[in-house]
């Protein structure tokens, strides 16, 4: 099986509708992917709230099948070096 391109940081996802209880709360909201942590690796996607906090994390490999892309990011970083942090969503 191919795996896919990370996510790039920055871009807009939504979770899609889901039977999980643990998901229910977050169908309809808009996310942002966080740039990745050195120590954590590309395979744990941060997800970042519309206030700019960083506040649970995904399995990359599910990334794809669980959230819809809403805006792709050009980012080429994916750990944000020198990059500014992450503000509130406009």
């Amino acid at each position: 099986m191919e795996s896919k391109s990370p996510i790039p940081p920055r871009s807009l996802v939504t979770i899609r509708d889901s039977a999980d209880p643990n998901t229910r709360d977050l169908v309809g909201l808009v996310l942002r992917i966080g740039y990745y942590s050195r120590q954590d690796g590309l395979e744990c996607v941060w997800l970042v709230d519309k206030d700019g906090k960083y506040f649970c994390t995904w399995e990359q490999s599910n990334i794809y099948d669980d959230f819809k892309i809403l805006e792709l990011s050009d980012e080429t970083d994916c750990y944000g070096a020198d990059r500014e942090i992450l503000g509130p969503i406009d």
